[in-house]
């Protein structure tokens, strides 16, 4: 909500213009609720680091994870901060080390939204490309235009308290390890800092598309899109 638009475009003239998505994805009323919770001083963005560390890349884990799941490190940025300081800051807070950007990659508008229409498995495919515009993957969720549902299982939100539908934006970056020993201070976040090879993601994606919740299907989501941005399987 703080970041303008301003920002956006002197952070496009230093590291580059990135690729646009929207994405429309369904969850719970509970995952809901976790998202909104999140949104101190009415945040509504992350910033996503790709950061390579020779042929390693930084991933995080996070307390709620299940085992085996880790991912790229994102952050918000304070009312009032810089760009840059807000990424510097978050690198230390989470990562321990400093990192160097070095493409803007991706930006991304998304709406997370109750799930309590009609399932998705049961919505004839014609109908999907009618609403949705384009055609899709075997899995029924990937959508060829860029817009992915997922479908979340059914729960009843509190309306008193529950919002049934948040606007997030992302904005991800390539960055490279300067220095640092990882010893991270957001303990209170962060369970684990690790270094990867690429393929392990992979497997990390398995895991978010299968966990339950929009938040890490659509991380999956981001990765998927990343890879195909930096050539990677």
């Amino acid at each position: 909500m703080f970041v303008s638009d301003d920002m956006i475009r002197r952070m496009e003239e230093r590291f580059g213009v990135p690729v646009a998505r929207t994405y429309r994805i369904a969850t719970t009323a509970h995952e809901l609720a976790r998202i909104a919770s999140s949104q101190k001083h009415g945040r509504n963005h992350d910033v996503t680091l790709y950061v390579q560390k020779d042929d390693k890349w930084i991933v995080i884990a996070k307390h709620p994870y299940p085992a085996g799941l880790f991912r790229s490190p994102s952050g918000g940025l304070d009312p009032g901060e810089d760009f840059i300081d807000g990424i510097n800051r978050e690198a230390a807070e989470e990562l321990g080390c400093r990192v160097a950007l070095e493409r803007f990659l991706l930006k991304t508008d998304v709406e997370f939204f109750l799930e309590k229409e009609m399932p998705l498995a049961d919505i004839p495919v014609q109908q999907i490309r009618l609403l949705y515009g384009g055609p899709m993957t075997g899995d029924r969720r990937s959508l060829k235009n860029r817009i992915t549902v997922y479908r979340a299982p059914d729960d009843k939100p509190d309306k008193n308290r529950n919002p049934e539908l948040i606007r997030w934006r992302s904005w991800v970056f390539l960055a490279r390890y300067v220095d640092g020993d990882f010893r991270y201070t957001d303990h209170h976040e962060i369970r684990e800092v690790r270094l990867v090879d690429w393929d392990q993601f992979a497997e990390y994606g398995k895991i978010m598309k299968t966990a339950g919740g929009g938040g890490l299907y659509y991380r999956a989501l981001l990765h998927e899109t990343v890879a195909e941005l930096l050539g990677k399987p």
